[in-house]
Formats: C-alpha cells, sequence, structure tokens
C-alpha cells in the first residue's frame, strides 16, 4: 500500500472531522495500518471551513502532515477552490454534486460526484450527510474485505465480534449456515432446473427417447437436472473462481437483450388497475400477511398459502448476517477468493451490474405470469419457461435460455465454492 494521503474538507456542521476519525480509525483497526489524523477548522462552531487529514501506511509515519494528498473528498465550494486545484496527477477528487461546481481539474484526476447532502436530506438527516460520503467513500468494499486477510466470510466473524467467546460462536454459526445454505441451494437448483429443463426436452424428444435407459427408476425432470449440475460441477473444478466471473460477464450482456423485450411486453399488457383486479389487496400491503387466502384458489400454488413465512425467515437471516458484516456467504467468497485488492474491487463492480438484469427478468416475468396465466399453469416452476418459450421470438428465446443456464452455472459454482472452502477452512 506505501503511503496514502487523504484530505476530508467542507465547513462545520457537516461532520467532516468526524469521517476523518473514522477513516483513521478504521484503517489502525481493523486494516492494522499505521495511520494519523489531523484537524484544523476556523474558530465557528458552524458553518466555517474545516478539514481533517489522514495518512495511512505500510510502515511507521514519522511526518503526519500531508504533502501529496492521492485523495481528496469536498463538501463545499471554498473548500474546493481552496485544495483542487493542488492535487496531482493520479489523484481521486470526490465532491458532493449539489454543493460543488467543478472548473478545470488535470486531466489524470478521477473524479467522482455524490449527491449526499441531497440523499441525506431525502433520508430526512442532513446532518447525515457525512456518512453518506463515508458510505461512499468506503463503496470499495471489496477491496477493503480482500485487505482484511480472512479465508472465509466465517473467519470476518472474528474481525467484526473479536476473538473471544462470542467471536467464537458467531464464526461457527456462520460456517454452519453457509454449509446449510450450500447444499439447499444445490437442491433447489436441481428441482427448479429439472422443471425448467423439462418444459424443452421433453419424453416426446429425441433427446428424452435417449435418456429412457440413463438411470432409471429417475424422473425425466431429475436425470436432466442431474446432466445439467454434473456439467457445472466439472466446469467449475476447472475453471475455479475465473468461471464464476466469466458467467457472470456473459449471462448479464445476454440477459440485458432478453429483459428489455420482457418488461416491454409486461408493460404494454399491464397496469396498476388491471393487476389489482388479478390479486387480492393484501399483497399491496405493508403489513406481512401470515396466510395468504388468495394462494388457495390456485390449485398451483395452495401449497404455498405459508409461503410469506419463509420470507420473513430469509429476510429476518439478511439482517442478522448484515448485523455482521458484509454478506457472508458466497457474495463475500467473490471478493475473498480474488487475487488482489484491486482484484475484489472489481468483482464487486461487476456483481451488482450482473445481478440488476436478472431482477428486471424476475419482475417482467411475474407481471405476464399474473395477467396472462394466473393459476392456469400446472406447476410454478413452469413459469419462467412458459412466458420465455410464448413471449420471445426465435432466436432472441435461444440468447434468454442460455443466459439463465449460465445463472444457473453460476448459482451452481458459487455454491459448490464457497461450501467447499467452509467445510475445508472451518470444520
Amino acid at each position: 500500500m506505501g503511503r496514502t494521503e487523504i484530505r476530508l474538507t467542507g465547513f462545520g456542521g457537516q461532520g467532516i472531522i468526524l469521517s476523518g476519525y473514522i477513516v483513521g480509525k478504521a484503517a489502525a483497526i481493523h486494516d492494522e495500518k499505521q495511520a494519523t489524523f489531523t484537524q484544523s477548522y476556523g474558530p465557528e462552531s458552524r458553518g466555517g471551513a474545516c478539514s481533517a487529514q489522514v495518512i495511512i501506511s505500510d510502515e511507521p509515519i514519522s511526518y503526519p502532515h500531508l504533502t501529496d494528498p492521492a485523495i481528496l473528498v469536498v463538501m463545499s465550494q471554498a473548500a474546493y477552490n481552496k485544495y483542487a486545484p493542488d492535487l496531482e496527477e493520479g489523484a481521486l477528487l470526490i465532491i458532493d454534486q449539489d454543493l460543488v461546481e467543478t472548473g478545470e481539474i488535470a486531466g489524470d484526476v478521477k473524479l467522482l460526484s455524490v449527491p449526499a447532502t441531497r440523499l441525506a436530506e431525502e433520508l430526512g438527516r442532513k446532518i447525515v450527510a457525512n456518512i453518506v460520503m463515508l458510505g461512499f467513500f468506503a463503496t470499495y468494499i471489496g477491496k477493503w474485505l480482500r485487505r482484511s486477510k480472512v479465508v472465509t466470510g466465517a473467519e470476518w466473524m472474528n474481525v467484526r465480534f473479536g476473538t473471544g467467546p462470542a467471536g467464537q460462536f458467531a464464526r461457527t454459526a456462520s460456517a454452519l449456515l453457509a454449509i446449510v445454505i450450500s447444499v439447499a441451494f444445490i437442491g433447489f437448483a436441481e428441482y427448479g432446473c429439472g422443471h425448467f429443463v423439462s418444459k424443452f426436452i421433453t419424453s416426446q424428444t429425441s433427446i428424452g427417447q435417449s435418456l429412457e435407459s440413463f438411470l432409471p427408476g429417475i424422473t425425466l425432470n431429475h436425470k436432466l437436472a442431474i446432466i445439467l449440475i454434473s456439467i457445472t460441477g466439472v466446469y467449475t473444478i476447472a475453471a475455479g473462481l475465473f468461471g464464476v466471473v466469466l458467467t457472470n460477464v456473459i449471462q448479464f450482456c445476454i440477459i440485458l437483450v432478453g429483459s428489455v423485450i420482457l418488461i416491454a411486453k409486461a408493460v404494454s399488457i399491464s397496469d396498476y388497475q388491471t393487476i389489482t383486479q388479478q390479486v387480492p389487496p393484501e399483497w399491496f400491503s405493508f403489513i406481512p400477511q401470515w396466510d395468504w387466502q388468495h394462494l388457495a384458489n390456485w390449485e398451483i400454488s395452495e401449497g404455498f398459502r405459508l409461503f410469506i413465512l419463509m420470507s420473513l425467515v430469509w429476510v429476518a437471516k439478511g439482517f442478522f448476517l448484515a448485523a455482521g458484516g458484509p454478506q457472508q456467504l458466497y457474495d463475500m467468497q467473490r471478493f475473498l477468493s480474488a487475487r488482489s485488492p484491486r482484484e475484489a474491487c472489481k468483482a464487486g463492480m461487476l456483481w451488482g451490474a450482473a445481478l440488476t438484469p436478472m431482477f428486471m427478468v424476475s419482475a417482467a416475468v411475474g407481471v405476464i405470469g399474473i395477467m396472462k396465466w394466473g393459476g392456469k399453469l400446472t406447476h410454478p416452476e413452469h413459469l419462467y419457461p412458459v412466458v420465455i418459450g410464448t413471449m420471445l421470438p426465435i432466436g432472441i428465446k435461444g440468447l434468454v435460455l442460455a443466459g439463465l443456464l449460465l445463472a444457473v452455472a453460476a448459482l451452481a459454482l458459487a455454491a459448490l465454492n464457497f461450501g467447499e472452502t467452509f467445510s475445508f477452512e472451518q470444520l
């Protein structure tokens, strides 16, 4: 890392000094770096110019004042006018875009604009603008995780809660949870993939007929799923983490095309009033409903009436995981398995971008399913293949199917990788 100099500037009352203190303390305690923190401010308690200077280094810091700041965070126009012109080539400049107007800056200075004050106002607390800006500053979460030198999310529990009894308990619980969820994800993938693929490869097709003698006594759904997951397993061993990233890149490009078409079709056949006529009013309530009575009206969903209970448990799981720090399951393993902090940062950016089209497709498929089929399908897992098979043109349909198969491969890859890592490293 060498020596990194950071200056945070603004005016009194924005929490600039607190932000600098948090950055320095985080580097010293959690990243085990040498850090110094100095501050300067005017005589006014509010509204006067102020700045915080942080130096982070691998070596002891003999001179605690800035000489060549690599990062400048600016939350006022006066601070920008004073400090921005002195930035050297390659520096990073982060500004509050609603409070600072930029002039000409050196071509090699990287500029990032953040609506920190506006976001804080939308949260109802303008005073937390500094924390919003600090959150953006720490957006390179993958880099931060990678520098922690832990191997798994379970080890991160010791970073988060210490090495005492509480930290060790959290570490063991996290490892066991990860392994259970890894097995559950693979099982769910087998079940869902079997039903999905069987809509395209039926027992009447040549492939379906050729599989009659393969694993006798097992239905075609499970045979197709076993074949798909077996291929994925071989790919996992051969490709490793690079394969996970590669499938995400290709999947993102392919699914993005299909999602645009499906969203356009969903919007064209639906509106708010029409949807409210198709579903019960409880679906629009912010208060959780323990029993979705309306699902009993559809034969295919009668067994899912208490599905909301599982949903609430899943939300609770996410809440408690988040309390321990960044997501500890296979999401986190992507960062920890990267070759360097820089690669971890790239993986974090890719992970967020790659997921977006998948959520878009899910929402579009759900709306189309409600509007066109309701409860008339023979099985809930048939919704995706039926919508894709009937709503997309030939060519695009094949691309989206390839993208969805890549999504399955990416999920299985991640589940296998992080399940194996937790099993061997923690147990």
